[in-house]
């Protein structure tokens, strides 16, 4: 195991993807403390990090992992005497390496800049252990799934579009489900302008679009438990159910990782 992750994290640190990501999320960083109105607070910008590493996961695990494949190293690596479950689990501490890094490269200039611009935390101690708990959690929920993709399919290409297209689709299904939730329950019939000139709004009528009852706790369940919502959840801090995010990333990370570990044992390598 620890040959395995020598090698690997010789690669990571050889790898294009990985440095062309993390000066990504750089740049972004020092946007947001650059570009954000000193009337926020750094609360508001410090966790943006959770929807872009996403995006960055799926495309560095596909082709990290998928260069093994294409270039026959795993198939040397069980030649060698190496363990399946050990291949899989290097790989896939290597891609919750990367998330994290990624995590670290947003934050430098928001710990610096931002600190400079908008002051320090408003948000209890508590409140920021939380959070940055939850994002691991996140990171780590991100990785598993990407991971059990990329290892159990051989092509990196069409594992690469598969990664990133997942991505897009939890992400569209999760703003959906956001789209829905955000809607208010009662709306105003109408605005007129009375003899004064002002304007007068007319009484509250009930808002069809309203999601209620077991509908509403549906949409919530899956705006809660996909990464992707939850990535969602940090661009404004949003979250209804706190716990209960890291719980369901917990779900995710164990089940995929589980279910990978069974499959890759069974997995026909070409």
């Amino acid at each position: 195991m620890n040959r395995l992750l020598c090698a690997n994290f010789k690669r990571f640190f050889r790898n294009k993807v990985m440095w062309v990501s993390a000066a990504v999320m750089l740049l972004i960083g020092i946007l947001f403390a650059v570009k954000t109105t000193e009337m926020l607070s750094v609360d508001k910008v410090t966790f943006i990090f959770a929807l872009p590493t996403g995006l960055a996961l799926a495309a560095f695990v596909s082709l990290f992992i998928g260069t093994d494949y294409s270039d026959g190293t795993i198939r040397n690596k069980l030649i060698t005497g190496h363990k399946r479950i050990s291949i899989y689990l290097s790989n896939l501490i290597v891609s919750v390496a990367f998330g994290i890094l990624m995590c670290i490269a947003y934050l430098l200039p928001i710990f610096t800049i931002g600190f400079a611009r908008l002051g320090f935390f408003t948000l209890e101690a508590k409140a920021l252990l939380m959070l940055f708990g939850i994002s691991l959690m996140l990171i780590l929920s991100f990785a598993s799934i990407y991971t059990l993709i990329s290892m159990l399919c051989q092509n990196k290409a069409v594992v690469a579009v598969v990664c990133v297209i997942l991505f897009i689709v939890l992400l569209t299904i999760c703003a959906y489900c956001n789209m829905r939730l955000s809607a208010p329950e009662f709306y105003n019939n109408y605005i007129f302008m009375d003899d004064s000139g002002e304007m007068v709004q007319g009484d509250l009528m009930p808002n069809p679009d309203y999601v209620r009852g077991i509908e509403r706790e549906i949409y919530q369940f899956i705006y809660d438990f996909l990464p992707t919502g939850q990535a969602m959840m940090f661009l404004d801090l949003s979250m209804v159910h706190t716990w209960q995010l890291a719980v369901y990333s917990l779900i995710i990370f164990v089940v995929t990782t589980g279910c990978g570990l069974v499959l890759f044992e069974r997995l026909d390598l070409r």
